[in-house]
């Protein structure tokens, strides 16, 4: 998440999750997670780690719903989304 609460964009966050996980940019948008080589249940565990630094906390669903990079991001993004939104509306209550 930037710093004015906005996803980052698709470009930096794949570098940000191929940077924490050890892993190739091009490995991880070429395929779906699970063909990456090394790619196992650890590894989606910390990339539930990442998105939670970067904002978004996923519930076990979601996670288990991720196919590709680009559906991390999509939930990445919802999740900011739905996390401005409730704060909105708790501020305006």
């Amino acid at each position: 998440m930037r710093r004015d609460g906005n996803p980052v964009s698709f470009d930096d966050f794949v570098r940000r999750v191929a940077r924490e996980l050890a892993l190739e940019t091009e490995e991880l948008t070429a395929t779906s997670l699970a063909d990456v080589p090394g790619f196992d249940s650890l590894r989606m565990f910390e990339l539930d780690l990442v998105l939670d630094e970067m904002g978004a906390v996923l519930r076990d669903e979601q996670l288990e719903g991720l196919v590709t990079i680009y559906d991390a991001y999509d939930a990445y993004c919802e999740c900011l989304t739905v996390n401005a939104t409730t704060q909105g509306a708790m501020a305006d209550g």
